[in-house]
């Protein structure tokens, strides 16, 4: 799990420090969802609806107050925020074909746990005057997996909130610059004319 990060709890003139975690908020065509702030240590009545929370300069409007033990933390962020599964496969080698003069690229996994995959576009795209299926993804990755690099593929091995995803494989096209607070964003697609598997 990520290390936690300083909050300020507002409340009119008063103000408290505390540790926590912000879940940074996924925003789709087919989905808004609000920024999740997870607070350890925090009595009752500490923290309450309309009070303001900030976090490495971001500020936030508490809408609604939940409780849960402090020993489930962090499943808690692991399964409302990234229930999905991913394996990063990193190229360790390839491998020439003498015969047919085709090659072959060796993959390794590198990491596997807790992600969320969800679509920014499947459809099909005009290639060469035809046209082929496409598939590209958003996803997002803890903090503490290793930092994708452009090429390298992500299986999906687990969507919990889109099944047609499970078992896809697709590459790493893009990984945005800058921090977050527990988890990072990249874009990853299969590209038109290449198989889902």
């Amino acid at each position: 799990m990520t290390s936690a990060v300083d909050i300020t709890i507002v409340r009119g003139a008063t103000s408290t420090a505390v540790r926590g975690w912000v879940a940074q908020a996924f925003s789709t065509e087919a989905e808004q969802q609000p920024a999740r702030v997870y607070i350890e240590g925090v009595e009752k009545g500490l923290l309450e609806r309309g009070d303001i929370l900030t976090a490495s300069g971001v500020a936030y409007v508490t809408e609604q107050v939940n409780w849960w033990p402090p020993d489930s933390i962090e499943a808690t962020l692991a399964d409302l925020d990234m229930p999905d599964t991913c394996i990063i496969h990193r190229a360790s080698g390839g491998t020439l074909d003498p015969v047919n003069h085709q090659s072959s690229t060796t993959w390794a996994s590198v990491w596997t746990g807790s992600c969320r995959a969800w679509y920014r576009f499947a459809g099909r795209t005009t290639v060469g005057g035809g046209q082929s299926s496409a598939l590209q993804l958003e996803i997002a990755l803890p903090m503490d997996a290793p930092d994708p690099l452009i090429g390298e593929s992500i299986t999906i091995t687990q969507a919990t909130f889109e099944p047609r995803l499970q078992g896809e494989v697709v590459f790493v096209s893009a990984v945005p610059v800058g921090s977050q607070s527990v988890l990072r964003r990249v874009s990853a697609e299969r590209p038109a004319g290449l198989d889902r598997r």
